[in-house]
């Protein structure tokens, strides 16, 4: 359920910063999958401990 509404999220926000500045979009594009890698890399970790 979480990962919907995540993934609504990201749409709404795609669709919402579309018209802003493309450095805009591409700054919270990058932050968005960095903050992916960083909370799947975080879950590994703990399931490995």
């Amino acid at each position: 359920r979480q990962n919907l509404f995540l993934g609504l999220m990201a749409i709404a926000f795609f669709l919402l910063f579309y018209p802003f500045p493309s450095g805009m979009v591409l700054y919270w594009c990058v932050a968005n999958l960095l903050h992916i890698v960083q909370v799947r890399m975080s879950g590994a970790a703990l399931r490995r401990s």
